[in-house]
């Protein structure tokens, strides 16, 4: 059938050149997925660059992880953040004690887990195939900027509205900086978090995962103690990184 198929898209060359490669493109993939199982992870040429699509459960990819990791920077000892301490890579709630520490390793696999239940809620909303890098950018939306966004975000890409879901990543980074003097809620636009949605967004729209050599480490508090550099373990950065 497919050879049957590409024949036919051969007799359109003369009449339309772009027609043909969307067709031959589509059959391309669609052979891929028959051929490929339900847990393999398929590759495709498309234009000048290879994408991932990943036809089983989706899982956040080892760059992906260190993408989030960079991001959320890691801190080796717990620290007050809100109504609990936070430890390692942005982790927070009851269960980080006050003067507990955390090893780099311990970091990266409590990152993982944390990660790893994300996952299912994301697959749980998003009901169409995602490319992996695709797949990456809407999980670190979810876990940095919570249900609100990631919910926004599946009713676009369900309905397969990639350039407009892409648009969106910058409208979530906003915090909350209530006035003491009139008690007022407000919600002003943070620098850090805006840089990191247009990251997110160029991860979406184009599988660029940036810098993945190293990521922000403290050794203490992080609003007490200076930042450093720590290169990021290969191990953890899936083997993709750049010089810094």
């Amino acid at each position: 059938m497919l050879v049957i198929l590409r024949q036919y898209c051969s007799r359109l060359l003369a009449r339309d050149t772009a027609l043909l490669q969307q067709i031959s493109d589509r059959l391309e993939f669609e052979s891929a997925i028959l051929d490929a199982s339900l847990d393999a992870i398929i590759t495709i040429n498309e234009g000048n660059r290879i994408v991932e699509w990943n036809l089983a459960t989706p899982r956040i990819s080892p760059q992906g992880l260190a993408f989030i990791a960079k991001r959320e920077g890691l801190v080796t000892v717990a620290y007050p953040d809100g109504r609990f301490y936070s430890a390692g890579f942005g982790h927070n709630g009851p269960d980080v004690k006050p003067d507990s520490t955390i090893s780099v390793d311990g970091a990266f696999e409590l990152l993982a887990r944390d990660l790893a239940d994300r996952e299912a809620v994301v697959n749980r909303v998003v009901k169409t195939h995602l490319k992996q890098h695709q797949f990456d950018a809407v999980l670190s939306l979810y876990y940095n900027a919570g249900y609100g966004p990631l919910a926004k975000m599946a009713e676009l890409v369900n309905k397969r509205w990639m350039t407009k879901a892409a648009e969106r990543f910058p409208l979530y980074c906003r915090v909350r900086a209530d006035n003491p003097d009139t008690e007022a809620i407000e919600f002003v636009e943070s620098a850090g978090l805006k840089k990191r949605r247009i990251a997110e967004q160029a991860m979406f729209q184009h599988g660029d995962y940036g810098d993945l050599s190293w990521v922000p480490f403290w050794d203490g508090d992080p609003f007490k103690t200076q930042m450093q550099r720590m290169p990021l373990p290969t191990e953890w950065s899936g083997g993709n990184v750049s010089a810094p």
